[in-house]
């Protein structure tokens, strides 16, 4: 990957520093092969049993999870490879796989 693509999208990583679950979530993606695109709804399954997804007031499990992706999205991190008619993410695709540093 090109280390221009990296340095542009550190900041991003950097920030998740702040909130573990996050950081947890984006680093699970690099047990996928490059270029992998996961259904939303087996990711969210997996983040959930593997514990990284904290428990909220008025919130599930799922519905958390669903935000920690979408704040991934956002922060450039996941691309979205296949929305819902309604808009929601049905795939997505890590951006950084394996070029992070720990």
């Amino acid at each position: 990957m090109d280390l221009s693509v990296i340095g542009s999208l550190l900041p991003s990583y950097n920030d998740l520093r702040a909130r573990s679950d996050l950081k947890s979530c984006f680093l699970y993606f690099g047990i996928f092969p490059e270029d992998y695109s996961i259904q939303q709804e087996r990711l969210i399954r997996l983040w959930t049993a593997e514990g990284f997804v904290k428990k909220q007031r008025n919130k599930n499990l799922e519905e958390i999870a669903e935000d920690n992706l979408n704040v991934l999205i956002h922060r450039n991190l996941v691309t979205v490879c296949k929305r819902d008619i309604d808009g929601r993410v049905r795939s997505c695709l890590q951006i950084l796989t394996q070029s992070v540093p720990q």
